[in-house]
């Protein structure tokens, strides 16, 4: 297999778009995912254990917001859901995700080292995001028990600007992961590219939110591989829209055939 482009090179302009298409990106999304299952499972237990002090801070903020009523909550939840997406735990994943969409091995030793070089600017990120993102919650509410027409329409603009930055907030961590830029840097970057394709980033969205609910359905799923499956996915999408930014070509489309899950010992 072909291995991707190295970390630190930055996404410019120029190039025609050569990336595969949909159902093909969707394909080699499913091979790497069966090919990671195992360190898929393992990130994610990992995860969740090294994750629990933030889960217990965001049922706790949840629970509080249930008294205030439906629109705090909501508010409330998006808040929550920035802070975990760009939780230092999560940074792991996406580590390892960023190395397995090179279609590269993951070396243990090598994961830690970075995650401890980047831990402490990733927790600085999630403290600004959240702070952010709270603020406009709490302007979206002041607003809205101003009173007049100015204040209904303030408090419109902080919710859209709210709901913006929830579907930003899987960027940040795969392009820091990728480029290895400044917080600011990082966080322009991933502008750029929620910008470049939205429909990307509501997807990205809407996928975050299905796998959500299967986790709650299942009751452990969201423990044991589906939030890794999630940053292999917001890491493949960072890749394909920078792809097409820099017209950087695709990856080579996957020459396997679906039988291989049912008889892998046939294949070499």
């Amino acid at each position: 297999m072909r291995a991707g482009s190295g970390a630190g090179t930055r996404p410019g302009r120029g190039g025609r778009e050569q990336r595969l298409g949909g159902s093909s990106r969707l394909r080699r999304l499913a091979w790497l995912a069966y090919d990671h299952l195992g360190g898929l499972v393992l990130l994610n237990l990992v995860w969740t254990l090294a994750a629990l002090p933030w889960l217990l801070a965001a049922l706790w903020l949840v629970r509080r917001a249930m008294v205030y009523g439906p629109l705090v909550l909501v508010l409330t939840l998006a808040v929550v859901a920035g802070m975990m997406a760009l939780a230092p735990p999560t940074l792991l994943l996406f580590l390892a995700a960023t190395v397995w969409q090179q279609e590269q091995r993951v070396d243990r030793r090598n994961l830690l080292r970075q995650w401890r070089a980047l831990a402490g600017r990733v927790l600085l990120l999630s403290l600004i995001y959240a702070g952010g993102m709270a603020l406009l919650g709490f302007n979206a509410l002041f607003y809205r028990h101003f009173g007049g027409l100015a204040g209904l329409a303030l408090s419109f603009v902080c919710i859209w600007l709210l709901v913006f930055a929830l579907l930003m907030a899987p960027y940040p961590l795969p392009v820091l992961c990728r480029w290895r830029q400044g917080l600011w840097p990082t966080l322009r970057l991933s502008l750029i590219l929620v910008l470049r394709q939205p429909s990307s980033a509501l997807l990205l969205g809407f996928a975050g939110l299905l796998l959500l609910t299967l986790g709650l359905v299942s009751g452990v799923g969201w423990a044991v591989g589906l939030v890794s499956v999630w940053a292999l996915l917001a890491s493949d999408v960072v890749d394909r829209v920078s792809g097409s930014i820099m017209g950087r070509p695709a990856p080579p489309e996957p020459q396997r055939s679906w039988r291989e899950l049912l008889r892998p010992w046939e294949q070499d």
